[in-house]
């Protein structure tokens, strides 16, 4: 799309593969030109485009933005319920799941619709006849419904309303352990994914991705505080370069090999 000359954006909270450039083109053309939702042919991560580019979605028009909310977030239901199946028992397990990852359910007019914690707008879409006649067959449909403010309210509480926190979740559930542990690590961002799917995954590889996250990140800071320690030891003996080891250097890449300089203390 030739959108002319735009200003870079000042701010821009994770890097945008090419992936989420070309959704994001597809959402804008569909939007723009009027598509149908099978026109546009949303993936379930365009629920994450307002995350990837906050400033065009904050600046979205109502209009563009409510339909964009609307399509975005029936495409990533069909997705969640996949993910979930296996793991249901009861129409119960249905709510609780999509209840821990910031959705909520509500009833109008003997029909249920969905909703997100996510959204700008109070965007809802009404459940598939199938899913529907599958949560009422709960008897304890209304009881479960009214409980699930309080989950809402207690995700809101601990600063887990973010987009981010889900975004943690998907990446867990695809198998990117790597990735949302140094969210987790570094970030602090907690994934709002239900507790059996998380104790599945930790058990699938995500508790090893946090220990070896987790140990790079302190051996990182050793480093640091090693080389800085080398640099300032050279500069009390009056030596540019004390030992003939190399000065340090904060702008050279982290990863580099420092394993010359195990096994050696310094004195304070």
């Amino acid at each position: 799309m030739d959108l002319g000359y735009i200003r870079l954006p000042d701010r821009i909270d994770f890097y945008a593969s090419p992936f989420f450039v070309k959704e994001n083109e597809k959402v804008l053309e569909g939007l723009l030109n009027d598509r149908t939702e099978k026109e546009i042919g949303l993936n379930p991560t365009a629920i994450f485009l307002p995350l990837m580019f906050p400033n065009l979605y904050d600046e979205m028009a109502a209009p563009y933005r409510q339909k964009f909310e609307r399509l975005s977030l029936k495409a990533y239901h069909k997705y969640a319920e996949r993910i979930q199946v296996s793991f249901e028992k009861s129409p119960r397990d249905y709510i609780k799941f999509f209840k821990s990852k910031g959705f909520y359910f509500e009833r109008n007019e003997e029909r249920l619709y969905i909703g997100s914690i996510y959204s700008k707008y109070p965007i809802q879409v009404p459940l598939p006849p199938k899913t529907q006649t599958y949560l009422k067959s709960s008897g304890d449909i209304n009881e479960v419904l009214d409980s699930q403010m309080e989950i809402m309210k207690d995700i809101k509480t601990h600063g887990r309303e973010n987009l981010k926190n889900l975004w943690s979740a998907y990446l867990i559930e695809r198998g990117q352990y790597t990735k949302a542990a140094y969210l987790f690590v570094l970030d602090g961002v907690r994934p709002n994914i239900p507790l059996q799917l998380l104790e599945h995954h930790m058990e699938n590889g995500f508790k090893e991705a946090l220990n070896t996250v987790s140990k790079k990140q302190m051996d990182i800071k050793q480093v640091r505080l090693l080389r800085k320690g080398i640099y300032a030891l050279g500069n009390l003996l009056g030596s540019k370069n004390p030992g003939g080891e190399e000065v340090f250097n904060g702008f050279k890449d982290e990863l580099t090999d420092y394993s010359k300089y195990k096994g050696r203390g310094l004195s304070m």
